[in-house]
């Protein structure tokens, strides 16, 4: 089936982003914005800001190390 060929990136998927979600569940975004060309920076009422790296290669923001194509979570 479709699924049994894509289970183990859905799976990759949701341990990457599950961890991230966890600690906003239940927070306001009280801010959005793009901080570099491909960046986005999220803020949430708790604190917690999240970057998104759409890039081909890993960016440094703000001292934060956001690998390629992936996020990084700051808590407060």
């Amino acid at each position: 089936s479709h699924y049994a060929l894509r289970k183990a990136s859905i799976v990759a998927t949701d341990a990457a982003v599950g961890g991230i979600l966890s600690e906003v569940k239940g927070s306001l975004m009280t801010s959005h914005r793009y901080v570099a060309e491909g960046v986005a920076e999220t803020t949430y009422e708790n604190g917690v800001v999240v970057y998104v790296n759409y890039n081909a290669t890993a960016v440094l923001v703000g001292g934060v190390n956001v690998p390629a194509a992936s996020a990084a979570l700051v808590r407060p």
